[in-house]
């Protein structure tokens, strides 16, 4: 990914391709494992793949304290072995993901937590946004698996999915375990 921690950033026009091994319940993102305050991806395609065990793991950032926004980008990401991971983003805290025009292929096997197609936990605004591929829990009684988001609350407006989801103990093509509005 891009070398960087902290933020706010914005990342534009970028096409990044990256494999991660994580050890002992890493953070890692296809742009960065941790940042702060509001960030931004706008125009940008990313290609990451997750071996190993890691804590946050996402397409974007593994983790976000404040704000992640996705605007006209795309993700294909292939997770094993995540506690709570998304295809953009694993968890978001104090802050949202804010996801317009976006689209996400995951393929996330060996899930133990909050599991999501863009969200694995956190709060969220998704516009227009559209995920394909499969989510896979550990077993059947393994949290919570979302074809958008894995566990939050928030808005979801003109999204849909084409999922296959194995196990989780609340599952659901949308969210696994969400509150808020869904509109058509």
């Amino acid at each position: 990914g891009l070398a960087m921690k902290g933020g706010p950033y914005t990342i534009e026009n970028c096409a990044v391709t990256l494999h991660v091994n994580a050890t002992d319940g890493g953070t890692v993102g296809g742009l960065s494992g941790l940042n702060y305050g509001v960030n931004t991806v706008k125009n940008c395609t990313v290609d990451f793949s997750v071996s190993g065990n890691s804590e946050y793991a996402g397409g974007f950032f593994g983790s976000v304290n404040g704000t992640a926004n996705a605007i006209d980008s795309c993700s294909d990401i292939k997770i094993e072995n995540g506690e709570i991971s998304g295809g953009f983003v694993g968890r978001v805290s104090g802050g949202n993901l804010n996801a317009t025009n976006c689209f996400a292929q995951v393929d996330i096997e060996n899930a133990r937590e909050y599991v999501g197609g863009l969200l694995g936990e956190g709060s969220y605004l998704l516009s227009r946004c559209y995920v394909f591929g499969e989510l896979k829990s550990v077993h059947n009684n393994a949290g919570r698996i979302g074809g958008l988001v894995g566990y939050g609350s928030g808005t979801i407006g003109q999204c849909w999915t084409n999922v296959e989801i194995t196990g989780g103990d609340l599952a659901g093509g949308l969210g696994g375990m969400i509150s808020g509005t869904i509109y058509g």
